[in-house]
């Protein structure tokens, strides 16, 4: 009994050093020209002082002691915080370009395919090009007048169902090399599911704009989105 105590402390013990060595490395390369921030714990980062009901509160003090500008570590992802509005504006105007894509989270990497809508793809041709049709096809004056009407359906689809809203949060976002425990507790499986049903849906509509036979009624009706992005 005694040894297989021994054991099994030794076991974790081991794997504690492994991933504490692990996330050494990681932020040793990353931490090179972050600025000042609370210390974190190995493994878990700063996440344990983190007050999710107050943080607009935590994060004031925590200003008062490291700048308006700070580094926390979530996990193994590195993060800042701004809170002046000269350092806002800054991050926001100076360098914009340098911070205007958003982080690669798993959660909506699933929802954009990758990251190829225009919200959350990356800065570069490819977002310049989206952005150019999106400015030319859908969002210009004429265009929103044709769009009215299903922005409002839309808007009451959407209160309608908010209640069935749910916030993804996978833990390969913060810890990249523990993933599988997503798919042990059915974490990946569940958004998957979802996602294919989705598509489903996207697909159904998309056939149904294509269809040859569509009703010529239908053809004398405003135009939405897909109709535009078809015609493409």
């Amino acid at each position: 009994m005694a040894l297989l105590i021994i054991i099994n402390f030794l076991l974790c013990l081991s794997i504690f050093v492994f991933f504490f060595v692990l996330q050494r490395n990681i932020t040793s390369r990353n931490n090179t020209k972050l600025p000042p921030g609370p210390w974190g714990l190995p493994f878990i980062g700063t996440l344990h002082q983190l007050d999710v009901s107050k943080p607009h509160v935590l994060f004031w003090e925590l200003s008062k002691k490291y700048g308006p500008l700070m580094s926390l570590r979530l996990g193994f992802s590195p993060s800042l915080v701004v809170s002046s509005a000269k350092m806002a504006k800054e991050i926001l105007k100076t360098h914009d370009l340098q911070f205007c894509s958003r982080p690669a989270l798993v959660a909506q990497q699933k929802l954009s395919y990758n990251g190829l809508d225009l919200a959350f793809s990356p800065y570069d041709e490819y977002w310049r090009e989206i952005r150019k049709i999106c400015a030319i096809h859908l969002f210009n004056s004429n265009r929103g007048q044709n769009f009215r009407p299903i922005e409002k359906m839309n808007l009451i689809h959407q209160q309608a169902s908010r209640p069935l809203f749910v916030e993804l949060v996978l833990a390969r976002g913060y810890f990249p090399f523990i993933g599988w425990i997503d798919k042990l507790t059915g974490m990946l499986q569940r958004p998957q599911n979802n996602f294919q049903e989705i598509d489903r849906v996207y697909q159904e509509l998309i056939d149904k704009h294509l269809d040859p036979n569509r009703a010529k009624i239908e053809q004398l009706q405003q135009e939405d989105v897909i109709d535009v992005l078809l015609q493409i």
